[in-house]
């Protein structure tokens, strides 16, 4: 669908647990998701 609207589409970013997460973890997790979104290499994956 992402290619049909001229987006990319990157893949899923996960993070279980978050209802018991403290703030920390939340924090690294946001951290980590900017980190996922900004690479290049995932812009690639999944597309067939």
């Amino acid at each position: 669908m992402a290619n049909l609207t001229g987006m990319k589409y990157l893949a899923p970013f996960r993070f279980h647990g978050m209802m018991q997460a403290s703030e920390e973890q939340i924090k690294h997790s946001a951290e980590e998701y900017v980190k996922h979104a900004l690479n290049p290499a995932l812009a690639t994956e999944g597309v067939r």
